[in-house]
């Protein structure tokens, strides 16, 4: 159930980051949820499934990777849509970073 509630939240905060930052295009918003579900699953499942091989400190590592990763990831998928822009950059890193940190309170993982 976790799983849910971490693809929820990161749709709800980062959602209400992208639209206070001017982004309003229907076709945008389809790419950002899509593209937001399978980072976020992604991600998740990664961790889950490295827990049964690897120390925590590997699935930390991991996790890190894997989340600045999704930050270009979702960076060069938005660049096709709204074109490559600062202000998107720092839209997708903000967003990714602040619901991350979100996470991890509402989780209990800090």
């Amino acid at each position: 159930m976790e799983l849910v509630y971490s693809v929820a939240l990161t749709l709800a905060f980062e959602s209400i980051i992208f639209f206070l930052f001017g982004y309003r295009k229907k076709s945008f918003w389809i790419v950002f949820l899509l593209i937001n579900i399978i980072t976020n699953l992604f991600i998740n499942l990664t961790v889950v499934f490295s827990s049964v091989f690897f120390s925590r400190t590997i699935i930390i590592l991991i996790l890190y990777i894997l989340e600045i990763s999704a930050i270009f990831v979702e960076y060069y998928i938005f660049t096709k849509i709204e074109g490559k822009s600062l202000k998107l950059f720092l839209c997708t890193f903000l967003s990714n970073v602040l619901s991350y940190l979100l996470g991890l309170l509402i989780f209990g993982h800090i």
